[in-house]
């Protein structure tokens, strides 16, 4: 049986050669995913390392708030629900967004609903705050 722990903290500059280098004296590496930026490729900052089980605690307990390339590793057992919900959330909500959108540049007529009146609302209300709290950077 395995387990997947989750490294955090990790400095930016991390590759998954330096994580494979960091835990191969646990055992062998079921797993190693190293989440990083669509758009820079640049790490995000942590990892999800999968480790057979007796092994995954070891690791725990002699990694956890140790340094790794100046930085103090946070690392968990990791439990599969908080990353992967929020994410969830944000791709549906995405989603709705993306669809009033659509409906609106075909310039289909279709009744305004209080979800999308909301969604127009919300958009608006968040491009003048940002257009208000930058204005020194526009000139």
């Amino acid at each position: 049986m395995s387990k997947k722990l989750y490294v955090g903290n990790l400095p930016y500059r991390t590759t998954e050669s330096d994580l494979r280098r960091l835990f191969k004296k646990y055992g062998p590496i079921r797993s190693l995913i190293l989440i990083s930026d669509k758009e820079t490729e640049l790490s995000r900052g942590y990892s999800f390392v999968e480790l057979d089980e007796p092994n995954v605690y070891d690791a725990l307990y002699e990694l956890r708030d140790t340094e790794f390339n100046g930085r103090s590793l946070k690392i968990s057992v990791a439990t599969g629900s908080g990353a992967a919900n929020r994410a969830a959330e944000r791709k549906t909500s995405e989603k709705s967004a993306h669809k009033i959108i659509i409906t609106e540049k075909r310039g289909e007529s279709k009744p305004a609903t209080t979800r999308t009146v909301a969604a127009r609302r919300n958009c608006q209300k968040t491009t003048t705050e940002y257009m208000v709290a930058n204005m020194n950077n526009y000139g």
